[in-house]
């Protein structure tokens, strides 16, 4: 339909703020392999209407972290962030990320985990935790300069998805952002279900043909229902129960 494809949650993030009962704008960031984060005004009771949302990725979050250490150490991940605590950030290294084109695109826009794919190639010569550290001040920094966009200032920013269990991660977005940085199970929401429960909610709404994105979420020309419902056939017969 003319737009990105992702991100797809913005709704569900809408709705979460509603829920809390916001009411006043608030970002949810969701920090997987690529960050995204959904500036939500919930004063607005649809998701559709013009004003409501502002969505796109942030930039590399956990995948480039994970990447390194899986190379390196054959860890899946630096756990907690404790790898990256007792590193030092290279300022110029991430002041060089901060020129790639992508920070200069107006949203909406989206990302592929395997982008910035170079980042690995510029932290090479660093000992693993200087590099650790660094590639999370770029994911920290991608956050915080994608935050500019953003129709209005917030005041708090819920953090989902896995990096919010990096404490070096977290650190460093409080640091580089003025609003309150805070997990969003702070607020009474599962933030490691989130997503899961994101795609039954779109669900719900397709079944019942509302739309689940819109112009300033992915991209398109219109407000749409993305998917399609699937029904049995009048000859599809029940799966049989397993043998013991």
């Amino acid at each position: 339909m003319g737009g990105q494809g992702a991100p797809l949650a913005p709704f569900f993030h809408h709705a979460c703020a509603r829920w809390v009962g916001a009411v006043e704008p608030v970002a949810l960031l969701n920090l997987g392999g690529v960050g995204n984060v959904t500036w939500v005004d919930p004063s607005i009771p649809s998701p559709a209407d013009p004003g409501a949302l502002v969505a796109f990725d942030t930039g590399p979050a956990n995948a480039p972290i994970n990447d390194l250490l899986q190379s390196r150490r054959g860890l899946a991940q630096d756990e907690g962030g404790a790898l990256a605590l007792s590193g030092a950030a290279d300022a110029a290294l991430v002041e060089a990320f901060l020129n790639h084109g992508y920070f200069y695109k107006m949203p909406p826009k989206s990302l592929d985990r395997n982008d910035f794919h170079n980042l690995l190639v510029m932290v090479r010569d660093l000992p693993d935790a200087d590099a650790c550290a660094t590639l999370v001040a770029c994911a920290a920094a991608a956050v915080a300069r994608g935050g500019e966009h953003f129709p209005k200032p917030v005041r708090q920013i819920w953090v989902c998805g896995g990096g919010r269990h990096n404490r070096a991660l977290m650190a460093a977005l409080s640091s580089r952002i003025a609003a309150e940085v805070l997990p969003i199970d702070d607020v009474g929401l599962d933030g490691d279900m989130l997503e899961a429960q994101a795609f039954a909610y779109l669900a719900v709404r397709v079944a019942r043909g509302l739309p689940t994105s819109a112009p300033m979420t992915t991209g398109v020309a219109a407000a749409i229902g993305g998917g399609k419902i699937s029904r049995p056939t009048k000859d599809a017969r029940p799966l049989s129960a397993p043998r013991i």
